[in-house]
């Protein structure tokens, strides 16, 4: 899935949808479950296909995360991930933190600020 393509669908979703910030536990639950699906679709289910289903997933819910795509240096690699409004890396091994966001995706209201349900 080209990033275009990914933020075309994150954007409008985010804002849609996605009411309140989701926790790390809810947040890291849909993850793995995106990743459980993912192994049995006959297609290439990497960490862009991944975020963008858990953030579709959470929206459908009144959830929100941050989207995040980045680079690391030596070696050169791209990687796409999502954090909490803290900043916590959701569902992601330490390793990840050598990853600069180039581009985040936070939820964005378009109406009055909604008060989180905690």
């Amino acid at each position: 899935m080209p990033v275009r393509v990914a933020v075309a669908v994150l954007v409008p979703t985010m804002t849609a949808l996605g009411a309140w910030a989701a926790t790390l536990t809810e947040s890291e639950t849909l993850c793995l479950a995106v990743r459980w699906v993912g192994l049995f679709l006959p297609t290439r289910v990497a960490c862009l296909e991944e975020s963008v289903g858990t953030v579709v997933a959470l929206a459908l819910r009144g959830r929100h995360v941050v989207w995040c795509h980045g680079v690391s240096g030596d070696p050169i690699e791209f990687h796409a991930w999502l954090r909490t409004q803290k900043g916590e890396p959701i569902a992601q091994p330490p390793s990840t933190s050598r990853f600069l966001a180039l581009l985040t995706i936070p939820h964005t209201m378009t109406t009055e600020e909604k008060v989180p349900h905690d």
